[in-house]
């Protein structure tokens, strides 16, 4: 099947044009179909915060490589009777203003934070602009790893349960585009807008099926700690002690699977500011269910899931009674 390709391996992300290579510059593999006109034909890749390859397989590379040449072949007999495209100008990272302060090398994920920079700079960046391709499961919708467009399973009550999608669908596209991987489709929920609806076509049992997905404010929130280019907009929370056992929660009325620790001594003086002190047992945070966490992974929590300048309400037992203490997140 490779052989049926000029393969290419790209090192510089500087070298290339974005215009072209357009994708999630915080994953750490992405496969670019394309034709000699840099017509793309699919992208392979993508990840989610569990893993950096949890979503993709030897056999779903193929299933896409198979969909490329397909497209591609339809494409060259289609040539004849298109007109010339007009190419855009390529649009290479050293051309923007934001990626002056970089010298050397610059990492993909850097690419992402001078982009964000792009957009603050003009006055056009918003929270929003975080989560930048969102996955399928958002929605309700979970694509098979071996078959990139075969849907594996709709949550009941979501969005895509709505709409009437079925396991078994076979995804065709999605707001237009073409979809034949997990890099596919969230390439083209990149471009959804933030509420209204995004099209969706599939193919059950022989037949076309054209359906919309309603979107809800916030439909693209995920956890953001691993992206390496929000690594300077996360905050680090300097709350942390000893977990408390499954005694010491029965005493005070908690679940034994519920987050419990003892913040530790000494305290850090923005903890103290906050009112929190040596000793106090922290439970929670905005009313939020925390099970199963540690204090380790209640820190990795709020670096994924909260930025400096958030406010935050810290829910914690002191001597027996509860309390809630609000914290500003800052620098």
């Amino acid at each position: 099947m490779a052989n049926k390709f000029v393969r290419v391996r790209l090192a510089e992300i500087e070298k290339s044009d974005l215009n072209v290579f357009e994708f999630d510059y915080d994953v750490t593999f992405m496969i670019f179909f394309l034709g000699a006109d840099q017509q793309v034909y699919g992208r392979y890749g993508g990840r989610d915060a569990k893993s950096d390859s949890g979503r993709m397989s030897i056999a779903g590379l193929k299933y896409a490589m198979q969909a490329a040449l397909k497209s591609h072949e339809e494409s060259q007999k289609l040539a004849q009777q298109k007109a010339p495209v007009e190419q855009e100008k390529a649009l290479m990272v050293r051309d923007l203003a934001s990626s002056r302060r970089y010298r050397g090398c610059i990492h993909c994920h850097q690419v992402r934070e001078i982009l964000n920079a792009e957009l603050k700079r003009e006055g056009k960046w918003s929270r929003n602009d975080i989560f930048r391709y969102p996955l399928p499961d958002n929605l309700g919708l979970v694509l098979d790893i071996d078959q990139g467009d075969l849907i594996k399973e709709i949550v009941e009550g979501s969005e895509a349960s709505k709409a009437g999608l079925q396991v078994g669908d076979v995804v065709e596209k999605i707001a237009g585009l073409n979809v034949h991987s997990l890099g596919d489709a969230q390439f083209a929920l990149d471009g959804a807008p933030k509420t209204g609806g995004v099209s969706i076509q599939v193919q059950r049992k022989g037949k076309s099926i054209a359906a919309k997905i309603q979107l809800h404010e916030g439909w693209r929130k995920a956890s953001f700690g691993w992206r390496p280019s929000m690594r300077s907009h996360t905050h680090y929370l300097p709350l942390l002690g000893k977990d408390l056992t499954v005694d010491e929660k029965k005493k005070l009325g908690l679940a034994a699977d519920q987050l419990a620790f003892r913040q530790r001594d000494p305290a850090a003086q923005r903890v103290l500011d906050a009112g929190i002190r040596p000793g106090d047992i922290i439970v929670g945070l905005d009313d939020r269910k925390m099970t199963n966490m540690t204090a380790i992974q209640f820190r990795l929590f709020v670096q994924g899931n909260y930025l400096t300048g958030d406010k935050v309400v810290i829910q914690m037992i002191r001597e027996g009674k509860k309390m809630d203490i609000p914290m500003h997140l800052k620098d």
